[in-house]
């Protein structure tokens, strides 16, 4: 197999905890990530001399390398390895929003059980505008007045007749399944690892060649955007930090990288 190769392919990559000695906790995989990429930069000082002012030599210093890395698709984990947070997974409160129809009985039946004294309860007004607010009562005798049991609410039958729109807004607790990642002003990133497997075309043999990398000790940025529009998904910039290691050698090492040249895709 020839030394030059072409790369198109997007690495595919894991994410665990860094560890000092051996492995760490995985934290979560990409296989869907819209591109990889690996970057060095430098600074060169020139000194210059003599009549012309020369350059006599070119020192070299400060040497970076980052990842960078944008997610079409939002993990839960690689969120919160961004928040420098773990993913807690539990019963929470949460929040709703519905818009509902009184029923022939002059009631209506919310999504969920709202935790108490959180119901706000407004009378619909065309499609989205807030009417008059219903208050917890007697519906039975008094207009504008309702009362709850469990998730059936009960409204005054002048105020809500069958048909009427009402817009209920509350807090619920949700299901033992739920996910949570909290963003916190203290919270900041950790160390990670990354490591993934990429693909290579040979240019003389047309064969495709993996190639592993691993990123031994890096920290993610914890700048991060998620937009909410119609008409586009949000991404997720996954960019990182490289630090070094000492490696087997007693140099300080940034990236591992192999082309594994006896082994075919």
């Amino acid at each position: 197999m020839s030394n030059t190769f072409a790369i198109k392919e997007v690495m595919d990559f894991t994410v665990e905890s860094y560890s000092a000695s051996g492995r760490g906790t995985l934290l979560f995989y990409v296989d869907y990530a819209g591109n990889t990429t690996i970057n060095t930069t430098a600074e060169r000082l020139d000194l210059r001399g003599g009549q012309g002012n020369f350059k006599l030599i070119s020192l070299d210093h400060t040497k970076d390398t980052m990842f960078n890395s944008v997610l079409p698709l939002v993990d839960v984990n690689a969120l919160a390895t961004k928040l420098g947070v773990s993913v807690t997974t539990g019963a929470a409160t949460a929040v709703m929003t519905e818009v509902l129809t009184a029923d022939a009985s002059n009631e209506i039946t919310l999504s969920q059980t709202p935790t108490a004294n959180s119901l706000k309860l407004h009378l619909l007004n065309f499609e989205r505008d807030l009417g008059t607010e219903q208050t917890a009562g007697t519906p039975a005798t008094t207009e504008n007045e309702y009362s709850i049991s469990t998730a059936t609410v009960t409204l005054n039958a002048t105020t809500a007749p069958v048909g009427t729109k009402l817009i209920a807004s509350y807090e619920y607790t949700s299901g033992s399944a739920n996910q949570n990642v909290k963003i916190t002003a203290s919270d900041f990133p950790g160390f990670i690892t990354i490591s993934g497997r990429g693909l290579v075309d040979d240019d003389q043999e047309g064969q495709k060649i993996p190639v592993s990398f691993k990123l031994h000790k890096v920290k993610v940025q914890q700048e991060f955007e998620l937009t909410m529009e119609g008409s586009n998904a949000t991404e997720l910039a996954f960019n990182c930090d490289c630090y070094t290691i000492l490696n087997a050698a007693g140099n300080r090492e940034y990236v591992d990288i192999n082309v594994l040249q006896d082994e075919a895709y």
